[in-house]
């Protein structure tokens, strides 16, 4: 279960501006149910079946539940309008899907387009060339159906490299953010996990995704 302590040195950490996804995936509805009961209300998943199967389960919690994962184009249509923000949109062309399955069942999506802020070959996202380029052409295409309410990175591996290139990282998701915050009224920065989430912060992210801090190292996916 969810230890109150945790929760509360966590809580101290984060700004009144930021909001806190709580990341469930692999974990089970019961450790959901803690830490709803601690005062959580928004969880986030990275894969369709746990999402729906979990979203399934816990109806009758008021729960906002965000989609954080990679997005496959043929599961478009069954996480649409289930999700109160897909943080994960990769690439053009599964935001054309997304756009088109909102048209098509009359539905509203809100969404976050993924930065490849550490050009990464395993990362998915739009690069910072990329995204200048096409971030005018991307807001007019599903400003009606699925606008997109902001950015959101995974930075590089803080133990693995030096914390100047974190704070590299982060600051140029700011400046992005704040550019197009300014040209297009973008209200999210999600950026920041549980092992940076501290720094992200100091770098204007007002979205944190924080799972393994919160409910422990991950247990066995949910299968379907």
């Amino acid at each position: 279960m969810i230890d109150l302590k945790t929760l509360s040195e966590i809580n101290e950490k984060i700004k009144s501006s930021t909001q806190l996804i709580a990341v469930s995936k692999t974990h089970p509805v019961e450790m959901i149910e803690s830490a709803y009961q601690l005062g959580l209300r928004d969880f986030g998943e990275n894969r369709v079946p746990e999402f729906l199967e979990k979203q399934e389960s816990l109806t009758g919690l008021n729960i906002r539940w965000h989609f954080i994962g990679k997005l496959q184009r043929n599961k478009v249509k069954k996480i649409i309008g289930k999700a109160i923000l897909i943080h994960s949109v990769d690439s053009f062309t599964l935001y054309e899907k997304i756009v088109t399955e909102c048209k098509n069942m009359g539905i509203q999506q809100d969404c976050l387009l993924q930065i490849n802020i550490s050009n990464e070959l395993q990362k998915t996202g739009f690069s910072m060339q990329e995204i200048q380029q096409e971030m005018e052409s991307l807001v007019e295409l599903g400003k009606n159906h699925a606008p997109i309410r902001g950015l959101m990175c995974i930075g590089s591996n803080i133990g693995k490299v030096k914390h100047s290139i974190i704070e590299s990282e982060f600051e140029k998701m700011n400046e992005l953010y704040l550019d197009f915050k300014e040209k297009y009224s973008f209200q999210f920065l999600s950026m920041g996990m549980s092992s940076d989430y501290v720094l992200a912060q100091e770098y204007g992210s007002n979205m944190v995704r924080i799972g393994s801090l919160l409910f422990g190292g991950r247990t066995a996916c949910i299968q379907k």
